[in-house]
């Protein structure tokens, strides 16, 4: 085995066993789970809303300049075609759900779906990394040690 070869083989064995730190940001998260929850197709622009607040804003919405800094009417103003989904809320009676019109004085968020998605997402992630923190919704970290055949793995995502 010649010196280049040898080299190679010393990298490849190396990077097989190194620590890997990753941080997963799912982008678009609440976008993405409105979408399977309504059957949205990606390429219809769809903004989440937390009150009159975007929280969340998906490609489709981005490509018309939609942005998570514009206001419900900002980015209706932009994009005309865009699907407006409120995050669930609490009625003051304590009932959950999509409800029209939610109030913020009234009505406190809801945001269950999110976190069951969430953890089915980390459940995911669990199956190849030897240790992982959620930091968010939609965030987390990954600290391991991951094979060439866990990272191919990937590839079924």
């Amino acid at each position: 085995m010649d010196d280049h070869s040898e080299a190679e083989q010393r990298i490849r064995e190396h990077l097989l066993s190194s620590r890997v730190i990753a941080h997963i940001d799912m982008d678009c998260f609440f976008c993405q789970v409105e979408q399977l929850r309504l059957g949205v197709p990606a390429d219809q622009p769809l903004a989440v809303l937390q009150w009159n607040g975007l929280i969340a804003v998906n490609y489709a919405a981005r490509a018309k300049g939609v942005s998570r800094h514009d206001t419900a009417a900002e980015a209706r103003a932009k994009c005309p075609e865009i699907r407006l989904v409120h995050v669930a809320t609490y009625t003051p009676g304590g009932q959950a759900g999509y409800h029209e019109n939610p109030a913020p004085n009234a009505q406190k968020a809801e945001l269950n779906g999110y976190r069951q998605a969430s953890k089915q997402i980390m459940s995911v992630i669990e199956q190849f990394c030897d240790h992982t923190e959620k930091a968010s919704i939609g965030k987390g970290r990954d600290d391991s040690v991951m094979t060439a055949s866990s990272l191919s793995a990937w590839h079924r995502y």
